[in-house]
């Protein structure tokens, strides 16, 4: 027998070809745009064809996210004192995006967005509410489903554009909309049995997240008697990549902070693309005559 030559390293795993990459995840199919925040120069960008191609044309700059944009995130802004400011995420492109297109991220066209609506929807553990708050109300189109649950609805968002949007699709309702910013909300003067925080707490630093649990927490004081309040986080299940956390990491964050203050989780609902909770406090869950908790998974 001859001598071996000298050993060489395995070759390494065969990769998946790029332009089946954006299959593998439901939550970039049909209708959504491919992981664009990732992929805009080459690779997977050269393989697209059809709709796939039409998206990144259309949305070369847009994140890991079927909904988000950059703007989202803070950004940071050194002082000449050495301390860090934050800007808040809603003042520079998010705005712009709204007055360039009144419904940028699709809600009324994309199945993502219809679906989970109705998930939330389903998932409340009332069937009627007295006062419901959006802190982060878009363009308005779950504020406005709230509408048929709830006698009073409250909505807010950062984006000057969207709150005007959401006021003219709820002019009818007897809305309150106004522009206000997480962590810095100014709580409408009113108390609230149903508060709902969708696809935006992941954007928060963990010093503003904290703090809007505490705006929560203090809007969700229910001194009228009657069932206590509940509160929803509705947020894509993975990790934005201009996001602080995923959304299955927020979701547990915010679990974890409301049960410190007492409340109890009543639904969870986790599948591929999103993460939903519902808290309420004991009595709430007394008032509610609903089952213990429920936990859905798909």
């Amino acid at each position: 027998m001859g001598r071996r030559g000298p050993r060489l390293p395995p070759a390494p795993p065969r990769l998946e070809p790029a332009r089946r990459a954006p299959r593998r995840h439901p939550a970039q199919r049909g209708d959504l745009p491919p992981p664009l925040g990732r992929v805009a120069h080459g690779g997977l960008a050269a393989g697209l064809r059809g709709a796939g191609a039409r998206d990144l044309r259309r949305h070369r700059l847009a994140p890991h996210h079927p909904r988000r944009c950059p703007s989202r995130c803070p950004r940071r802004h050194p002082r000449g004192d050495g301390t860090v400011t934050w800007q808040d995420w809603h003042a520079t492109d998010f705005e712009e995006r709204y007055r360039a297109d009144p419904d940028p991220f699709r809600v009324r066209t994309s199945w993502y967005e219809r679906r989970k609506i109705q998930v939330v929807l389903a998932s409340l553990t009332r069937e009627h509410y007295r006062a419901a708050w959006d802190i982060a109300c878009g363009t308005g189109d779950l504020a406005l489903a709230l509408t048929d649950r709830c006698g009073r609805v409250s909505a807010t968002d950062a984006a000057p554009t969207a709150v005007e949007l959401t006021r003219d699709l709820l002019q009818d309702k007897g809305a309150d909309v106004s522009v206000s910013a997480l962590p810095r909300l100014a709580v409408p003067a009113a108390s609230f049995d149903l508060i709902v925080a969708s696809e935006v707490l992941y954007y928060l630093d963990e010093a503003s997240r904290q703090a809007s649990y505490d705006v929560v927490l203090a809007a969700a004081a229910d001194p009228e008697p009657g069932p206590a309040p509940e509160v929803v986080a509705v947020h894509w299940r993975h990790h934005p990549h201009d996001a602080h956390l995923s959304g299955a990491q927020v979701t547990a964050e915010l679990d974890a902070r409301l049960a410190a203050a007492g409340w109890q989780r009543r639904v969870r609902h986790e599948d591929a693309d999103f993460v939903t909770g519902h808290w309420v406090r004991p009595e709430s869950a007394k008032a509610a005559q609903a089952s213990p908790d429920t936990e859905e998974r798909t």
